[in-house]
């Protein structure tokens, strides 16, 4: 997991001409923290624009659940329109592997989340991305014993959830040559998978398995 962040910061996961450093913020969960209540909003031309106070710039939230994933872009937009109203300087958004993923290793749909970059540009909050949700071609069958969640298993293949997190990083980074020229916006920000340490996300718990899956791989 140390060098998954290692290798993301110092650009081996998105190589730029300039090799430009990108920051990686490593969180269990961002709460739902708001700014200071009498922190106001500014409407242009019907865009909500976060204000940018002291207090703002240490603040982040989560949307409701699938805001970031929503597969209707109005209402994707809609919710990170309504969090960076409150006053907060960034959202954490699931990078859902099985939407961008859904049918098998080459087939690609980032749609969604260029949607929502392209918002929270124009918002003028950040986002951060956690790369998560196994889609059903790279997953173990049978499921591990006590498998609520299908999509929070590890994948059989590590070099496969590697090979999407490389892809977004180097589609997101802000001066990577793999980034298409109409993308707007960027991403600094990268979680490696949500709470690891519950089964509920990551089925087996397993400290030790995480730590190589995330991290030793990315060598291959």
């Amino acid at each position: 997991f140390g060098r998954l962040a290692r290798l993301v910061a110092e650009g081996q996961l998105m190589r730029s001409s300039t090799r430009r450093r990108a920051a990686v913020v490593v969180m269990a969960t961002i709460a739902g923290v708001c700014a200071p209540v009498g922190a106001s909003a500014s409407r242009a031309s019907g865009t909500v624009a976060a204000p940018r106070t002291a207090s703002a710039l240490r603040t982040g939230i989560t949307p409701m659940k699938a805001g970031c994933s929503n597969t209707d872009p109005a209402r994707a937009v809609s919710t990170l329109r309504e969090s960076a109203s409150t006053g907060v300087s960034m959202v954490r958004c699931d990078l859902d592997w099985w939407t961008v993923q859904p049918s098998g290793p080459n087939s690609w749909n980032w749609a969604p989340y260029d949607t929502i970059v392209a918002a929270a540009e124009q918002l003028g909050v950040d986002v951060v991305f956690v790369p998560q949700s196994t889609p059903p071609w790279a997953r173990p069958n049978p499921l591990p014993a006590g498998t609520t969640n299908p999509s929070h298993v590890p994948p059989v293949h590590d070099y496969d959830y590697v090979r999407f997190v490389r892809a977004a990083a180097r589609r997101y980074a802000p001066n990577s040559r793999f980034r298409p020229s109409d993308l707007v916006g960027e991403v600094h920000m990268w979680e490696i998978w949500n709470e690891p340490n519950i089964p509920g996300f990551w089925n087996p718990v397993d400290p030790l398995r995480y730590r190589d899956r995330k991290s030793t791989r990315l060598n291959s």
